[in-house]
């Protein structure tokens, strides 16, 4: 059992790392951050757009850092914020700009290709699994978190 901690966690972490790296090297190329990867891949995703706060719960993100990226987005020209909508920004909902939409774009064919590399040896059965395995370990991992942070150990 041991040695399964060992090689999760291991593999995990590098999985982790070689992403961040991805990330920072394709983003430079756009003239951007790293981590704003994933805020354009949601804006893209939600053509209403999503606020602040919606931001933070589905990049798992504090909400420091999704303001400070959001202005930096909107600084480039590459977010709006929807007029009228709320009177303190962080209520109102952010926006891919044409140029933001183009900007993701050519993220999403980055991401396409990379995914397409990473899988390329596996078939469709195996992808499956792995995906429905590593979700039940994410799940499963999520609610002993969960559980050891309000004091109820379920271990």
């Amino acid at each position: 059992m041991e040695r399964q901690f060992e090689s999760f966690v291991f593999s995990v972490s590098m999985i982790y790392k070689d992403i961040q790296k991805l990330k920072s090297r394709e983003m430079a190329k756009l003239g951007l951050k790293g981590p704003y990867a994933l805020y354009l891949y949601r804006l893209q995703n939600a053509p209403d757009g999503l606020t602040a706060v919606e931001l933070c719960r589905l990049c798992g993100e504090d909400k420091a850092a999704v303001s400070r990226a959001l202005t930096q987005l909107e600084d480039a020209g590459l977010v709006r914020y929807r007029e009228g909508e709320a009177p303190r920004r962080y209520r109102s909902r952010a926006v891919l700009t044409p140029k933001g939409k183009e900007t993701a774009d050519r993220m999403d064919e980055r991401i396409t290709a990379y995914v397409a590399a990473v899988q390329a040896q596996m078939d469709d059965e195996r992808r499956a699994a792995f995906y429905a395995a590593l979700d039940e370990i994410a799940a499963n991992l999520h609610r002993l978190s969960s559980a050891e942070a309000s004091g109820e150990s379920e271990v």
